[in-house]
Parts: C-alpha cells; sequence; structure tokens
C-alpha cells in the first residue's frame, strides 16, 4: 500500500486560521444598566432578567449588560453606607414580621424578630 505524502499547510491556510478575530461587544447604554441594576435589586430571578433584557433592550447583549450592571453593583457595594444597610435590613425585617404574623406564620414570625434582635443588639 503506497503511503500517502505529509504536506505542510501552505502559508495562505496557516495566515487564515491565525485571522479569527473576535469583535469585543459594544458597552451597554447607561439607561439599560440602570434597569437591569433595578429588576436585579428587586430579586428578579436571573432567567426572567435575561428574557427581559431581550424583550426591552433587543440590540444589547443580554449577557453583556447582565454583567456590565452586576459589576457595577459590585464596585457599589463596595462603598455602602452601614448605617442605610442597616436601615434596610431592619425596614425588611419588620415587613418579614408583619407579613408572617398577618398569615398566622408565627415561627417565622419569631425567625423575624431574632433577626431584628440581631441587626439592633449587635
Amino acid at each position: 500500500m503506497p503511503r500517502k505524502k505529509q504536506t505542510k499547510p501552505d502559508a495562505a491556510d496557516a495566515a487564515d486560521a491565525g485571522t479569527a478575530l473576535s469583535v469585543p461587544p459594544k458597552p451597554p447604554s447607561l439607561a439599560a444598566v440602570l434597569q437591569v441594576k433595578t429588576w436585579v435589586v428587586e430579586g428578579q430571578q436571573a432567567a426572567d432578567i435575561l428574557e427581559s433584557i431581550r424583550e426591552h433592550f433587543s440590540t444589547e447583549r443580554p449577557d453583556v449588560l447582565l454583567s456590565a450592571a452586576l459589576s457595577e453593583i459590585g464596585r457599589e457595594a463596595e462603598h455602602i453606607d452601614v448605617d442605610l444597610a442597616r436601615g434596610f435590613l431592619l425596614n425588611a425585617y419588620r415587613e418579614l414580621y408583619r407579613r408572617a404574623f398577618e398569615i398566622s406564620d408565627f415561627s417565622s414570625a419569631l425567625a423575624a424578630l431574632r433577626s431584628f434582635e440581631r441587626v439592633t443588639v449587635g
């Protein structure tokens, strides 16, 4: 059986293999980032956020936009006001207590009170 001659790729093939350039995505608009940050802070699920991005910001790449919003939230969290965060937590625990008590879920109401106590006492 005759042996096939091995050939090296010619220069044109080698040049084509290395030219697969990826274009970096354009930065998302500030309004879009702000809206996505709002959805994240509201506690929306990632799948719902991505769907909403596709619906409301069809010219934006959902993964890039979500990543930009999360990065911005992370940068802002580094400089959070401790008193503001404590006030937010106290309000959240108060609301959890109220809702749990309203539906007679006393174990959850008690858990909210304990959490409230941890934030206020230390």
